[in-house]
């Protein structure tokens, strides 16, 4: 139809004659445009970004690889980008007369997931380093920049879109990370562009007519960090995170340190100088804990020392009476420990693995023996590592989940058992087949239980139907990730495959249940004797010092600053007391 048959046809639609007029159909289009812009402008507060209706042809973002550009650390967003979708305009809370006198927009957008943004590719493949001069943002202020950067009336309002399964779930990000220096146990530190978070701050500040940004100064430097200049290595691609669950297994296949990652001794400083920074950073929330969050945490940490001087106890590394330690105590690793092993415990260490595309769906469950009656007269040699050959294991396959294999995010080998003969048993026979192995291999005497992540494992023996609780002389529960987080002080937990890198503990074929339930078990043991070699070194170089010249090593000096944080155990004047007792049930948080 022409446009002057429109014009016609509404005229005498409408019988607005002068309305219609020389009316042209790119008029209307034009208009459109025009109040889309000024909605735009005053609900993200950006009039300089233009915008285009979005197609429907785009595709769902979920690509990592290719080989466009390096997504640069300004960019300016399009609506496609943006993800914008629209519902009915609704009230907006503005007046009649102040939206008559402002450009603000009567309506609002909601929250769709249209927010997922269909980034550019990286042009990177997993473990290559970012583009240079590349801004990043460290996704641990991007989970707490409420409360580090913003003050308690707009913490309440946004705080539902931070928190980390919101950022996850409703927008893509492109991680990266760069890993500690070697001697450092600690996790990698995971970055995002900054522009990425920029993003995210925009579509908050649309929705609920806030106005959230990176804070100027040197405040604001910790959010836009640039790397690859006095000696740190730019971060290396990680993956492109799709949802929460995506993010869970990138982090778990993020590769080894790179070669070319060397750090001179002024690198690591500044590393780590600005790796503190960002710790320290921002106001608060956050900084501001209460003094009850603190004494939780630092009583967590008091039960994670005392928790590894039983563990030495039931090796033989320790004795339970105080009084005894104060007779020079040694450890040769070469013999055989001189002490009783107490309750002659046995050891159970159990892993679980489930299926990637669906967490509730168990494939395997692992489970390694050490009775310690076995090793009372054997050396346990550096490491504690002759005591590994008495570890005994076992490997289940859940027969209705035996097709599932783990290969997208993470590679399963559930078909690489290394230490015996796996049994595929049903679903519903699981829990009796568990319960069968540990009754037989304890035989009536004390059980301590070990895992490493120990919520995670209890919530799938829970979904399995399976109650440690009810375990025969259950002692207690031993968790080899506390273990390092005490050894170490670290907020952080380690990954087991760092865990054994550390300790110096060959591995393969990880993430199969029953070889992960061995690995487990070997750490524990080598954390255990570390901790106790570390421990009386410790106690020989006060002691000498103080005979000597009467000084007293720094050390010391912070110990009342480490039982505020219950970094501390006690002291060798201590034993780690009684096991606490604590119920493992479906209630439990992992």
């Amino acid at each position: 139809m022409g446009s002057e048959n429109l014009g016609s046809l509404l005229k005498d639609l409408t019988g607005q004659q002068e309305m219609w007029e020389g009316f042209h159909p790119s008029d209307a289009a034009s208009s459109q445009t025009k109040t889309t812009s000024s909605a735009m402008s005053g609900g993200i507060n950006n009039p300089d970004d233009s915008y285009d209706s979005p197609g429907d042809g785009e595709d769902d973002g979920y690509e990592t690889c290719g080989s466009a550009d390096m997504i640069h650390g300004t960019h300016s967003l399009t609506i496609e980008e943006y993800g914008q979708t629209y519902e009915e305009p609704r009230n907006y809370n503005l007046n009649k007369a102040r939206q008559f006198i402002s450009d603000e927009p009567g309506f609002v957008r909601r929250a769709t997931k249209g927010e997922k943004v269909n980034w550019e590719k990286t042009g990177l493949k997993v473990g290559e380093a970012s583009k240079p001069d590349t801004k990043f943002t460290p996704w641990t202020l991007v989970v707490d920049y409420l409360g580090r950067f913003t003050g308690k009336t707009s913490a309440g309002l946004a705080s539902s879109y931070f928190t980390v399964e919101a950022l996850l779930g409703n927008q893509l990000w492109d991680f990266f990370y760069l890993h500690y220096p070697p001697a450092y146990i600690k996790n990698p530190v995971f970055f995002v562009p900054t522009y990425q978070f920029e993003h995210h701050l925009k579509v908050v500040n649309a929705e609920l007519d806030l106005k959230l940004a990176i804070p100027g100064g040197s405040l604001g430097d910790n959010l836009k960090l640039a790397f690859g200049h006095d000696g740190v290595p730019r971060p290396r691609f990680m993956g492109r995170s799709t949802s929460h669950d995506h993010f869970e297994e990138l982090s778990d296949a993020v590769p080894k340190r790179n070669p070319a990652d060397k750090m001179n001794k002024t690198a690591i400083d500044n590393f780590l100088g600005t790796m503190n920074a960002i710790g320290q950073a921002g106001h608060g929330q956050k900084k501001n804990k209460s003094e009850k969050t603190r004494k939780k945490r630092a009583e967590a940490h008091r039960d994670w020392g005392h928790s590894i001087k039983r563990v030495q106890r039931y090796l033989g590394l320790r004795k339970k009476s105080a009084a005894a330690e104060k007779a020079k105590p040694s450890l040769d690793l070469s013999m055989s420990m001189a002490e009783e092993m107490e309750r002659s415990v046995v050891f159970i260490a159990i892993d679980l693995e489930a299926y990637e595309h669906e967490n509730n769906k168990l494939t395997e469950i692992g489970v390694a023996i050490l009775d310690t009656a076995k090793i009372s007269n054997v050396a346990p040699g550096e490491g504690g590592k002759k005591w590994f050959d008495f570890i005994d294991a076992h490997h289940i396959r859940v027969k209705e989940n035996a097709w599932m294999r783990n290969s997208t995010y993470l590679a399963g080998c559930p078909d690489r058992f290394d230490f015996g003969e796996s049994d595929v048993v049903l679903l519903d026979e699981c829990a009796a087949t568990l319960d069968k192995i540990i009754n037989e291999s304890a035989i009536g005497r004390p059980v301590v239980l070990v895992f490493h992540e120990a919520s995670s494992d209890i919530r799938y023996l829970n979904l399995i139907g399976y109650d440690i609780n009810i375990v025969p002389n259950f002692v207690e529960v031993v968790d080899t990730r506390e273990m390092e987080q005490f050894i170490n002080r670290s907020s952080n937990a380690a990954k087991l495959k760092s865990l054994l890198d550390w300790l110096d503990i060959d591995s393969r074929n990880l993430h199969n249940a029953g070889n992960d339930a061995v690995y487990t078990l070997q750490a524990m043991i080598s954390l255990a004797i570390k901790k106790r070699v570390m421990s009386l070194e410790k106690l020989t170089e006060k002691t000498s010092s103080q005979k000597i010249s009467g000084h007293v090593p720094f050390g010391e000096f912070k110990k009342k600053e480490q039982q505020g944080e219950g970094w501390s155990s006690g002291g060798e004047d201590t034993d780690g007391g009684e096991p606490i007792s604590r119920h493992f049930g479906e209630s439990n948080n992992p």
